[in-house]
């Protein structure tokens, strides 16, 4: 087998030296047939270490280095390539004796040099296997990314012999990396530039990230947070409701909550929600929190339920007297009567009539009318005590006045005091047949509120025992009598 190969080997040796003496001739090949000198060169070392090696193992090695997709090369110690492997065409584009006696320096890119000359000494060196990125130029003149590892190989006398070396090309690796560089770039920017609130959460309860521009609004700095336990950084009550809704979160839940604090003398509102944050395991490593400032929101908000009280007052008034009007009134009676019910305690009603209020407007015209009702329904309110008697508009020159928790006695005790108080006011009306001045008429009622009873039937006997009153002559008070 050793003879078969060896007779190969001369065989290769002869045909080159016959291509060496053609293209010698010709001075355009001069460097094809310097590179064939340094083939036949190889060769013959092949033959040498035929000699004193195990052919198998030969043929092993050379199988494998001439069919993997990384390219292999040997170097003289200056770098200069002393045998490539097959795959050198699929990175640079080059052919194995292209390359053979050629410099590494020649292909790369003129920035990477300098750092791969350092490499190159390093590994000349050291006993240790170096890698080292860079650009090589390839035949079509593009540039492309290799990641190379290199050995020296000694001689007997401890001299560097040659160097080995193993490249691949990393030039989608690099893509891909790049494409992750800007994508985190670009989310780096973003979040950073984000109004809404993000942070993380450990297990400890330690925030482990702050991103954007939140926390700069309540006047901290992110060395301030990250690190530190919630209630470090919230000291006051506000750390209760972080603790919580992370502990909960901690556990799996899902979490949203509202917070609110005061910075720069103002007060600003966030909507915090929580996820819980876990590893390829599926184990729960900590929080994520997403919120957003709804101070705006918030403010608009109350301004809008402020806006809502002030018009649900306005439709619950009378807008003459600005007392409470018929609307209020029912709202009112119903929730009173419904609390009372079942307490067996008094509940009054009373019901009010301007005498012949009619001759009034008839005689000074309806402005004066109206003056008239506003400054009786002012002199009514003054002759209520206990917070809860309402006084109401009823309609038209009625009035309607409440009186939880009062009974019959007591109701009696304000009936005359409204009458006589707007009797004393002494308000002219030549054309009442009665009296001179306005007076008013007064029904009173009283139940003790139960469940089979309706608030009606107390405003329906007031109203009986009013009409009753003005049947009898007016400018007086009549109860309700059964």
């Amino acid at each position: 087998m050793i003879i078969k190969l060896s007779v190969n080997v001369l065989s290769i040796i002869v045909f080159s030296l016959i291509i060496v003496w053609y293209f010698s001739r010709y001075s355009i090949y001069n460097r094809l047939i310097l590179n064939c000198k340094r083939i036949i060169e190889y060769y013959r070392d092949i033959l040498i270490l035929i000699k004193n090696s195990n052919l198998k193992e030969l043929r092993y090695y050379r199988i494998m280095a001439e069919n993997l997709t990384d390219m292999i090369s040997s170097h003289k110690p200056d770098g200069e390539y002393i045998y490539v492997s097959p795959f050198i065409n699929e990175i640079l584009g080059y052919t194995q004796i292209e390359m053979i006696g050629t410099s590494p320096y020649d292909y790369i890119h003129p920035k990477d040099i300098e750092a791969v000359m350092k490499w190159h000494m390093n590994t000349l060196h050291n006993e240790n296997v170096y890698k080292m990125e860079y650009r090589m130029k390839r035949k079509d003149g593009m540039y492309v990314w290799v990641e190379t590892s290199m050995k020296r190989i000694l001689d007997n006398n401890n001299f560097v012999k040659e160097l080995i070396a193993v490249t691949r090309d990393i030039s989608k690796n690099k893509e891909i990396q790049k494409e992750v560089f800007m994508s985190n770039a670009r989310f780096s920017t973003l979040i950073n530039s984000m109004e809404d609130v993000v942070f993380t959460i450990d297990k400890e309860l330690s925030y482990s990230g702050v991103f954007g521009k939140w926390y700069t609004k309540i006047g901290l700095k992110e060395e301030d947070i990250v690190g530190k336990k919630i209630r470090e950084v919230f000291p006051d009550q506000n750390h209760r409701i972080h603790e919580e809704s992370a502990i909960k979160a901690l556990k799996g839940e899902h979490v949203v909550y509202n917070w609110s604090l005061i910075a720069n003398n103002k007060y600003l509102f966030y909507q915090i929600s929580l996820s819980p944050m876990e590893n390829s395991k599926g184990e729960i490593i900590g929080v994520v929190a997403i919120g957003r400032d709804i101070t705006k929101e918030v403010i608009i908000e109350n301004e809008l339920k402020i806006s809502n009280e002030k018009l649900k007052r306005l439709s619950f008034l009378d807008g003459l007297t600005n007392i409470p009007n018929r609307r209020y009134f029912d709202e009112y009676m119903s929730i009173k009567w419904q609390n009372a019910s079942g307490t067996s305690i008094d509940f009054s009603m009373i019901m009010i009539d301007v005498d012949y209020f009619k001759a009034f407007n008839d005689t000074y015209g309806h402005i004066k009318g109206d003056e008239c009702l506003k400054i009786i329904s002012k002199e009514i309110r003054k002759c209520l005590r206990k917070p809860g008697d309402l006084i109401c508009r009823y309609g038209g020159e009625e009035f309607a006045i409440v009186l939880p928790e009062t009974s019959t006695k007591d109701a009696e005790i304000v009936a005359h005091r409204i009458r006589s108080k707007v009797e004393d006011l002494k308000i002219l009306n030549s054309n009442s047949p009665i009296n001179p001045y306005i007076t008013v008429s007064i029904g009173f009622a009283t139940l003790k509120p139960n469940k089979d009873t309706l608030y009606k039937t107390l405003i329906s006997n007031a109203d009986r025992a009013l009409y009753k009153a003005k049947e009898k002559g007016r400018n007086r008070i009549e109860i309700f009598c059964e």
